[in-house]
C-alpha cells in the first residue's frame, strides 16, 4: 500500500503547484510568455497535459464535431400519412406500407350449450370528441374490418397512401357478411377429426381447433369461404348435434354425415403447449387465491363488525339526509335557473358551450375509380351541432390490401371491332379508363394500351385437288353417247 500513498501525494503535490503557477501569472501584469518544456514543475504540467491526443479532441469540441451536445437538435421525420385518420396507419415507414397483408380474424364461442357469434356491424356511436390533428383538421380513430363485398366508383387513396382506402358512401354497393359459415380442411375432413374438444381444466365443450368459425355470404361463399382447400357449411348445417347448438331439430335423419364431417358425438381431449402453460397459470392463481383467503379472512371479520356497529347510525341519519336533500334540490332547482338568466343575458348558449367534432367528409379529395374489396368498417359517427343526433361521417374506409382496382387515370384506346375486322376504318378513339382497359369509359367496349395493329393480308387461297376440281366442274362438258360434241 506505500506505492499508492505516494502516489496520491505526488498528485496533490502537482495540483497544488499548478494552482500557484496560475496565481502568480494571473497577478503578474507582464504579457503571458510561451511556455516551454523544462521551464518549472508548473509548467511541465501543463505541458504534459497538453499532449497531441487533448489537442485533436480541444479542436473537434470547438469545431462542433466532438460531443452530440454540441450538434443542433435534429428535427423530427414528418409522421408519413399525417392526414390520414385511421390510426394503425399513422407514422408507418414507407418500408412498411406494401406487400402488409391484414388477416381477419376468426372467431368462437365459448359459451355452453354453444350460440351464434355476434354480429357488430352498425358504426360506433362514441358520445365523445375524438381527437382532431391541428394540421390537417381530420380526426383519429380505430377501426375494426368486418368481411364483406363492396364495390365503389369514388376513393380517395391518398389521404391513407398503401394502407387503407375511404370511398364515399353514396357511391358503394354491396354489404357486410352476416351469415356465420362453419369451415374446415379437406385434410381434416378425410381425418374424421371431432367437432368439438373438452378443455379439462375448466370442464368447458369448445369448438375444435381444426373449426374455422367465420362470417360469408349466404351460401358460404365469398371472402375467406373461397380459400382452396376449405370446405364450408352454414352452421345450422355443420353444428352438431341440433340440441347443444340451440338448433330447432331436424325434419330427416342426420347422425351419420355422409360427407365426412362429425356426427358432434366425438370429442377430444389433448391439449396444446398453449393450452398446458394456461392450465398451469389458472392451478398457480388458485394457489395464491386460497394463500390470500386465509390472510384476508381476519380483515372481513373486522369489516363486518363494523358495519353493524354503523347501522344503528345510519338508520338516524337516513331521516336528516332525506331532508337536506329536498332542501338541496330546491337550492339547485334556483341556481340553474339563474345561470339560464345571466348565460341569456350574456349571449351564451349550450351550443356555443358545447364541442362538437366536425366532419371530415369535405377535406377527402375522391375521384372516379372502381375498387372491389372484401373488408370494410364503418367510422365512428359524429354529432350534429344542430339536431344533436349522431350521423354517419358518409365514407368507408377499406383495407388496401383486400381491394381490387385502380383509378380511372391511365390512358386506353377503344374501337369498333366489327369495323375492323371488315377492314374498315375501326373509329379508334381516347378513353380515360382503369388499368386494365375494362372499366370506366372503357366498359362495354373492346379497348387495349394501344390503337389496334393493321390487320394482316388475307391468306392465299389453297389449290384444289385435280381429281375433286374434274369431279366438281363435269356438269359443265357436254357429252353425247361417249362422244365430244362438236358443238
Amino acid at each position: 500500500m506505500l506505492w499508492w500513498g505516494q502516489s496520491v501525494l505526488t498528485f496533490f503535490s502537482l495540483a497544488l503547484n499548478i494552482v500557484h503557477a496560475a496565481n502568480a501569472t494571473l497577478s503578474s501584469s507582464q504579457p503571458l510568455q510561451p511556455i516551454r518544456a523544462g521551464y518549472g514543475p508548473a509548467a511541465q504540467a501543463i505541458q504534459a497535459w497538453r499532449t497531441h491526443p487533448t489537442r485533436k479532441l480541444l479542436q473537434q469540441l470547438k469545431r462542433g464535431k466532438g460531443g452530440g451536445r454540441r450538434h443542433p437538435w435534429r428535427k423530427k421525420p414528418p409522421i408519413t400519412n399525417a392526414q390520414c385518420p385511421d390510426r394503425k396507419c399513422r407514422g408507418i415507414p414507407k418500408k412498411d406500407l406494401r406487400n402488409k397483408p391484414s388477416f381477419i380474424q376468426t372467431s368462437s364461442s365459448n359459451k355452453e350449450p354453444n350460440e351464434p357469434l355476434p354480429i357488430e356491424l352498425e358504426s360506433e356511436t362514441p358520445m365523445k370528441v375524438y381527437e382532431v390533428d391541428e394540421e390537417t383538421g381530420m380526426s383519429i380513430y380505430d377501426v375494426d374490418f368486418k368481411p364483406g363485398h363492396f364495390t365503389c366508383m369514388a376513393c380517395d387513396v391518398g389521404t391513407c397512401a398503401g394502407c387503407d382506402i375511404i370511398c364515399d358512401l353514396s357511391q358503394c354497393l354491396g354489404e357486410f357478411y352476416t351469415q356465420e359459415c362453419w369451415c374446415r380442411k379437406d385434410r381434416d375432413v378425410k381425418l374424421k377429426k371431432p367437432l368439438w374438444w373438452f378443455r379439462e381444466y375448466d370442464s368447458k365443450w369448445m369448438t375444435h381447433d381444426t373449426v374455422y368459425q367465420m362470417f360469408c355470404d349466404e351460401n358460404c361463399g365469398g371472402g375467406i369461404c373461397d380459400t382452396k382447400g376449405l370446405t364450408c357449411k352454414k352452421r345450422e348445417e355443420g353444428c352438431k348435434p341440433w340440441w347443444w347448438c340451440n338448433l330447432p331439430p331436424p325434419r330427416k335423419d342426420n347422425l351419420d354425415p355422409a360427407d365426412g364431417w362429425g356426427d358432434g358425438f366425438s370429442y377430444s381431449t389433448s391439449m396444446v403447449l398453449a393450452q398446458n402453460n394456461m392450465k398451469l397459470e389458472l392451478d398457480s392463481e388458485k394457489k395464491h387465491h386460497e394463500e390470500d383467503e386465509e390472510s384476508v379472512a381476519g380483515l372481513n371479520r373486522r369489516v363486518q363488525a363494523m358495519m353493524t356497529n354503523t347501522s344503528y347510525v345510519q338508520v338516524k341519519t337516513n331521516t336528516k339526509g332525506r331532508r337536506l336533500r329536498k332542501g338541496v334540490s330546491a337550492m339547485q332547482k334556483s341556481v340553474s335557473v339563474v345561470n339560464r338568466h345571466t348565460d341569456a343575458t350574456h349571449g351564451r348558449t349550450a351550443k356555443e358551450d358545447r364541442e362538437f367534432e366536425p366532419n371530415d367528409f369535405g377535406k377527402l379529395s375522391f375521384q372516379a375509380g372502381r375498387f372491389t374489396c372484401e373488408a370494410a368498417a364503418l367510422p365512428p359517427k359524429v354529432q350534429n351541432p344542430d339536431s344533436y343526433l349522431w350521423v354517419d361521417r358518409g365514407y368507408m374506409v377499406f383495407d388496401r390490401f383486400s381491394c381490387r382496382g385502380s383509378l380511372f387515370n391511365y390512358k386506353c384506346f377503344c374501337w369498333d371491332n366489327f369495323l375492323y375486322l371488315q377492314g374498315k376504318d375501326a373509329k379508334t378513339s381516347e378513353m380515360q379508363c382503369d388499368d386494365t382497359c375494362t372499366w370506366g369509359q372503357c366498359e362495354g367496349k373492346t379497348c387495349g394500351k394501344g390503337p389496334p395493329p393493321p390487320l394482316p393480308p388475307p391468306p392465299k387461297p389453297v389449290p384444289m385437288d385435280p381429281l375433286a376440281m374434274e369431279t366438281l366442274r363435269s356438269s359443265e362438258l357436254h357429252n353425247a353417247d361417249n362422244k365430244m360434241d362438236p358443238e
